[in-house]
């Protein structure tokens, strides 16, 4: 099953889909954000509960190619520390060596990852002009599995449970990701 996500997911984030950009959206950035409050056990068996910020800066080139921009961070008392990444349309992995993949459906722009386990997935939709956008994101396991996941602490944890809100989703003209 993982084999076969890791193959859709991977065609999801060639160059063939992203092709299909809308012009509207063209040499324009979307920057999203975000925040996660999850329940999550490590393999010492500790339970923790981190608020995951999350950052997206999404550029569509004047060809309709798509580069993301990634970031995460988490600070509390016990810890405070943060990923970013970029990837380009070309490729099919993340940062972290996940799977990845990102293609327009529609209106909707769909942004996929897998983790250890189990799927997280960004939906970004657009009103009819493209001059708008909201956002969600969720995860998915399969099966009665778990969803395990690389914190950034490099741990790995067993997310128990984990509900994300404050989504922001804009749309500006150029390309954010030059600055």
């Amino acid at each position: 099953m993982r084999s076969i996500l890791v193959l859709v997911l991977s065609l999801l984030g060639s160059s063939a889909f992203a092709a299909g950009a809308p012009p509207q959206l063209h040499n324009k950035s979307i920057l999203l954000s975000w925040s996660t409050q999850m329940v999550q056990k490590g393999a010492d068996g500790r339970v923790i509960t981190p608020t995951l910020s999350q950052q997206r800066t999404i550029y569509i080139s004047s060809h309709g190619r798509i580069f993301v921009r990634a970031g995460r961070s988490v600070s509390n008392r016990k810890f405070s520390g943060s990923k970013t990444g970029e990837s380009g349309p070309d490729d099919s992995r993340g940062y972290a060596g996940e799977a990845r993949g990102i293609a327009f459906q529609g209106n909707t722009l769909v942004g996929t990852q897998t983790y250890a386990s189990g799927a997280g997935q960004i939906r970004i939709s657009f009103d009819a002009g493209f001059s708008s956008c909201t956002m969600v994101a969720v995860e998915g396991k399969s099966g009665s599995g778990s969803i395990r996941v690389r914190g950034v602490d490099g741990q790995m944890y067993e997310r128990i449970s984990a509900t994300s809100s404050g989504y922001s989703c804009s749309i500006r003209d150029g390309n954010a990701l030059a600055n």
